[in-house]
């Protein structure tokens, strides 16, 4: 689905009377695809979910742009419903900036896999690669060395991944710049969130570190947050063996907000 006149792809799984509505945010090199499984589960469990494919945007600030246009659209749908955000890895740090700019933006937030600090094994060369664009193209267009068996470990996943995108993660410098500079944010500060808060974090993950996710849960100020670790599960837990279990636990916690 588009939004008319904006350029804005997404996907959207709605019913008749939801309970609430879900913001979903995929991370780096992720899709809207990725949330079928999720989503096609939260709406047998009362929720409408509304997806946006960001892989076309450059910059934080055009991410930012993006969102906030579907959430016109999410808040007409059957108004007075709260809206949850649940982003992945990037889309974690995405959907806390944006409580951070508006406390009451969202009836709740759910982190999965936060990516507050990078495993992605990067060379001197490589940092020279990514960022010097920066003083003279922007959006010039980045790979990172990432590869779908270290998100997954669910072959019917891995096979999607590798039929409906990029085998490599593209992306621009901007973009890696945006995340670089947020993760040093949420590392080093004491930020305040009115909005209760659900961490969800990997036990087995190759692409962020999973302490550092703690340590920024830790420091947040929120007065309803909780943390919830699955021992020896791949990064991208929407889409990971045993990810009914994940799903059924963001269910009950929402359930207990709405």
């Amino acid at each position: 689905m588009a939004i008319a006149g904006s350029g804005i792809s997404y996907k959207a799984w709605v019913s008749p009377s939801p309970k609430a509505k879900l913001l979903l945010i995929h991370g780096l090199g992720a899709n809207s695809l990725w949330w079928e499984s999720f989503a096609s589960e939260s709406l047998k469990n009362g929720f409408f979910s509304y997806a946006i494919d960001l892989r076309e945007d450059r910059s934080f600030a055009e991410f930012f742009d993006s969102i906030n246009n579907l959430l016109i659209k999410i808040k007409e749908d059957n108004p007075g419903k709260k809206i949850f955000a649940v982003g992945e890895s990037m889309g974690a740090s995405i959907i806390l900036l944006m409580a951070l700019k508006d406390q009451a933006l969202f009836g709740g937030l759910v982190c999965i896999s936060p990516a507050f600090k990078s495993k992605v094994p990067l060379k001197l060369k490589d940092y020279f690669r990514i960022f010097l664009p920066l003083f003279y193209d922007r959006n010039k267009r980045c790979v990172l060395p990432v590869s779908s068996d270290m998100c997954t470990r669910d072959p019917a996943y891995l096979k999607m991944i590798e039929a409906t995108y990029d085998k490599d993660v593209l992306t621009t410098s901007q973009v890696l710049f945006d995340i670089f500079i947020t993760q040093l944010r949420m590392r080093l500060s004491r930020m305040r969130i009115d909005s209760p808060l659900l961490f969800l974090v990997a036990g087995h993950d190759m692409l962020v570190y999973s302490r550092a996710s703690v340590k920024v849960f830790g420091r947040l100020k929120c007065k309803d947050k909780t943390l919830i670790e699955y021992p020896g599960m791949y990064h991208a837990l929407s889409i990971e063996l045993g990810k009914e279990r994940v799903f059924q636990d963001i269910f009950k916690w929402i359930e207990a907000k709405i």
